[in-house]
């Protein structure tokens, strides 16, 4: 990346005022996919001991209290997930200002996972501050997890609920559309600390994590309101 180019995005980066990735609240609920390729054809989530336990064709991956926990490939066993830091929050409110709200059972709350079908569970959360649930599911055709975010607060202002994806193996690369496209590691200095908005900065709701043997990635897609239809 030359000179000019890097001291460009890193000005933006410095103005930008949203959260990267943070689901937008207004136009329709939208839902995440985490996805790794590869494929053998089985399909599970169970809970035990209060953690989710997802199997899909392509991937294995572990949810504790709605925080990824553990992402691996099916056709390598590359591990993706290193292990968060105490602060790591599965939902967050964002609001008017900038502000975030954690949605967490820190203050008098509480996190549970309930198991609802063969290919979907839910996270409940209850937290002094607002009341959360994540829907997580499989989508048995693309090998997909979907990650459905939501939370309820009484304070006015609520512009976006958030869902954090933490602890991503720090020598991955980041592949997403800033400013018509970047591949940057994630220790690198333009993207540490850096928040960016989108439809402005970040272009399209998707970023790729990628490693020397293979990687995943996350997209998100606008849910219409009336009808979830196919994402």
């Amino acid at each position: 990346m030359s000179g000019s180019r890097r001291s460009f995005l890193k000005q933006a980066a410095a103005t930008a005022a949203a959260g990267a990735m943070a689901v937008r609240a207004s136009g329709g609920a939208t839902r995440p996919r985490v996805q790794v390729s590869g494929s053998d054809g089985r399909t599970s989530i169970d809970v035990r001991d209060g953690r989710l336990q997802i199997e899909t064709r392509t991937l294995t991956a572990i949810f504790d209290k709605g925080l990824i926990a553990s992402l691996k490939s099916k056709a390598t066993g590359e591990e993706f997930i290193g292990g968060h830091s105490p602060d790591t929050r599965p939902l967050q409110l964002l609001y008017r200002g900038g502000e975030s709200v954690a949605v967490d059972e820190s203050r008098f709350g509480s996190i549970a996972s309930r198991k609802v079908s063969d290919r979907r569970a839910e996270v409940l959360v209850h937290s002094w501050d607002a009341d959360g649930l994540l829907g997580i599911s499989i989508d048995a055709e693309s090998g997909d997890v979907i990650v459905e975010p939501s939370a309820f607060s009484s304070r006015p202002g609520v512009r976006a609920c958030r869902w954090t994806i933490g602890g991503i193996r720090p020598d991955l690369s980041l592949v997403a559309p800033l400013f018509q496209g970047i591949k940057l590691k994630l220790d690198d200095a333009l993207l540490r600390g850096s928040r960016w908005t989108w439809p402005q900065a970040w272009e399209a709701g998707f970023a790729v994590l990628q490693g020397p043997a293979g990687g995943f990635w996350v997209h998100t897609q606008a849910v219409d309101s009336l009808s979830e239809g196919k994402v």
